[in-house]
């Protein structure tokens, strides 16, 4: 069971951890929820995740994440203004994609 957020690079970084310079090892990111984590290996970052109809994911509703289904998907040239409408057990609501993240079996609500 797990669970993972996409995120905003916001920097680049060599080992030397001058900004861009080079072949890029750590990044700084910004989470969907606006916490930053500096130094982040390079490994750990991952293809951004785009939902299709019938995922399961998780959805941020005033502060809490609910998992749900995507049931649609109203795609858009930047990611940022994609949305997706989603089925949660009692009501579908819509949401942009900074409002989701991967949902695994076994976690979230």
């Amino acid at each position: 069971a797990g669970h993972d957020y996409n995120a905003r690079i916001v920097s680049l970084r060599n080992h030397s951890g001058i900004s861009w310079c080079g072949r890029a090892i750590l990044v700084d990111v910004e989470y969907v929820n606006g916490e930053r984590e500096e130094n982040v290996n390079v490994k750990r970052v991952r293809p951004v995740a785009i939902w299709e109809p019938e995922d399961v994911v998780a959805v941020r509703i005033s502060g809490q994440w609910w998992k749900g289904v995507v049931a649609k998907v109203f795609p858009h040239r930047e990611i940022s203004d994609m949305r997706f409408e989603v089925r949660l057990h009692d009501r579908t609501v819509t949401v942009p994609f900074v409002d989701l993240r991967q949902e695994y079996s076994g976690s979230g609500r």
